[in-house]
């Protein structure tokens, strides 16, 4: 056999038998695993390439890097919720504050908001009369005229001296265009995408 095929053949071995190695460890799915590695077996040129582009869900790993790094930082999960609160708040106290890492605290006040047009306006009058800092994240935030009053408002706040972050989530913000995003940014508001990803695929498990 020619050395070229010979070479070929090892690195296509290699490359088959890596993938099979991360299917097996990483993929919950049996199904998707053996399918992965059937189709990095079984395609000596593109079955590599492939799961490296649509196999890896670089959503999960980048969660748990940030997870760890939590925890190198030295963030600890306590009891969240007082001792008398009723089982349910206890367990999504610990859920909160292993997410944010800030225990819950008494005295504050939610109010459900049915729909954008009873929503929208609440919150863009919050943000009006914001006057230390606004937090915002969405997983959906179109450049509409919703999205401009939103973007606008926000600027507005930034430019009175009131501390602006704004989180969008890196596929429902606009995977390719994010023009939210982009015009956040001109406006001098402070934006990062949530978990961002340029590799097609990357939310699949």
């Amino acid at each position: 056999m020619p050395p070229l095929i010979l070479l070929a053949l090892a690195i296509h071995i290699g490359i088959a038998a890596a993938v099979t190695r991360h299917a097996l460890l990483r993929k919950a799915d049996v199904r998707a695993a053996l399918g992965w590695i059937a189709v990095a077996w079984l395609s000596a040129i593109i079955g590599g390439p492939l799961y490296f582009a649509f196999g890896i869900n670089r959503i999960n790993r980048r969660a748990g890097r940030l997870s760890t790094q939590a925890e190198n930082l030295g963030v600890r999960f306590g009891d969240a919720a007082p001792p008398e609160a009723p089982p349910p708040l206890q367990a999504l106290a610990r859920v909160g504050q292993r997410v944010t890492g800030v225990p819950v605290r008494q005295g504050n006040a939610v109010a459900i908001l049915h729909g954008g047009d009873r929503a929208y306006p609440a919150m863009l009058d919050a943000i009006g009369g914001a006057r230390h800092s606004i937090a915002l994240a969405s997983y959906i935030f179109r450049h509409d005229d919703v999205g401009r009053a939103f973007i606008a408002a926000l600027a507005a706040a930034q430019a009175r001296g009131v501390a602006v972050r704004v989180l969008i989530d890196g596929v429902g913000g606009g995977w390719l265009r994010a023009a939210t995003f982009r015009a956040l940014r001109r406006s001098g508001v402070p934006c990062a995408k949530f978990l961002h990803s340029w590799a097609p695929g990357a939310c699949r498990c």
